[in-house]
């Protein structure tokens, strides 16, 4: 569920769940969509500065993940390097060791999943500020699924 409403964060038009008569909704109204559909997009939980400072965080820490602990030097703080990451090419020109977004140059074991890029970021600052202790997002997730001790 938080996955849900990370990646509807992230989204760059973010579409309002509107009601019949062009309303904006409630959060009563979000939590009956949310029981039919399996999922709500809610808007305006972040600014658009919020979500640009976290995708540099994200690209930032996956592009230290797999290179700069790895003794390459980066520019961490270049959104275009993540092509290495998908661009033989690119690797081939830019890196020294081409096979060293594997572990052991095994491609079939890399630093980063194939299939889901995904990154530990549990315990970084910015996303435990912005997402995990946001009250926005407790207030959506408490009207989504109760709190302790309701009947919601």
């Amino acid at each position: 569920m938080i996955f849900k409403l990370f990646v509807a964060v992230f989204k760059n038009n973010m579409i309002n769940t509107q009601t019949t008569t062009n309303q904006q909704t409630t959060l009563l109204d979000q939590k009956r969509l949310f029981d039919q559909q399996g999922y709500v997009i809610v808007s305006g939980l972040l600014s658009t500065s919020d979500r640009e400072a976290l995708k540099t965080e994200m690209t930032k820490t996956m592009l230290d993940t797999v290179f700069t602990r790895r003794g390459v030097t980066l520019d961490t703080n270049n959104p275009e390097n993540l092509k290495l990451l998908t661009d033989p090419k690119m690797r081939k020109n830019t890196l020294a060791n081409p096979s060293g977004i594997w572990r052991n140059n095994n491609t079939r074991d890399p630093i980063v999943g194939k299939t889901t890029g995904m990154i530990n970021i549990h315990f970084n600052e910015m996303i435990l500020k912005e997402i995990a202790f946001n009250p926005k997002f407790y207030q959506v997730i408490s009207a989504l699924y109760g709190t302790i001790n309701s009947e919601t």
